[in-house]
């Protein structure tokens, strides 16, 4: 398992320092995809994305989902396929 700290990459929460928090999840700095969730009245909740992060600084970056972003995440998770070009256009993100 790996684990992403925010603010500083730590290998294991056991080598955590006391101002440290790690979050278990599979992701590590320089991979993006893995989602940020949480739970909220017994279900689940994504309130983030990780987008990869920087070896440098030895930090993780995320992209927080807000109410704008309602639309995409449908597009984005709908089961199944669809002929209509500008649906599966919808479900690609350039960033």
């Amino acid at each position: 398992m790996r684990t992403v700290s925010f603010g500083t990459k730590i290998e294991h929460p056991s080598y955590a320092k006391d101002h440290q928090e790690c979050v278990e999840m599979s992701a590590w700095y320089g991979r993006s995809g893995s989602m940020v969730c949480t739970e909220k009245d017994g279900r689940s909740t994504i309130i983030g994305i990780i987008q990869g992060g920087e070896e440098v600084s030895d930090c993780n970056l995320i992209l927080l989902f807000n109410t704008e972003m309602t639309g995409w995440w449908n597009a984005a998770t709908e089961l199944g396929e669809s002929p209509d070009t500008q649906a599966v256009g919808r479900r690609v993100v350039m960033a």
